[in-house]
């Protein structure tokens, strides 16, 4: 139930969402929370598949230009938690890359070719500063 002007209601009419800390409906979530289409209220964590957009302050199931879907946060963000990289694919951040891609900690991107410094391990897939074993660095080629 929801209070406004001492009316309780069982959800929140029409562009309103229930906001649970004050138990009211409001057109303007709070700071840090998004507004859940499905439920009608406001979230601090988007329901799973679903990502918290900064620019709109709503769930949903994609993100804007330049944002990746970030799982591990449920939050549209230019750059994926450590750990996960940004898929150009999906738009998603993911533990591993798409084939032929490798993982850059710096930006935290799966990238087509390491930028200077890093090298392209092809045994791990990843972005590295040295060359793991006896594989040697090509500059030219950006890869062990």
């Amino acid at each position: 139930m929801y209070a406004e002007l001492r009316i309780f209601v069982a959800e929140c009419p029409g562009e309103y969402y229930g906001e649970f800390f004050n138990r009211t409906c409001t057109l303007q979530c709070p700071v840090a929370h998004f507004k859940d289409s499905e439920s009608k209220t406001c979230v601090s964590t988007c329901p799973r598949s679903a990502f918290g957009n900064p620019l709109t302050g709503f769930c949903g199931l994609s993100c804007p230009p330049s944002y990746y879907g970030d799982s591990a946060s449920s939050l549209c963000r230019t750059k994926c938690s450590p750990g996960y990289y940004g898929n150009p694919n999906t738009m998603k951040c993911g533990s591993a890359c798409p084939a032929n891609t490798f993982g850059d900690t710096r930006t935290s991107l799966c990238e087509s070719q390491c930028s200077n410094p890093l090298f392209g391990d092809k045994t791990n897939w990843m972005c590295v500063t040295m060359c793991s074993g006896t594989l040697l660095a090509d500059n030219s080629t950006r890869l062990c």
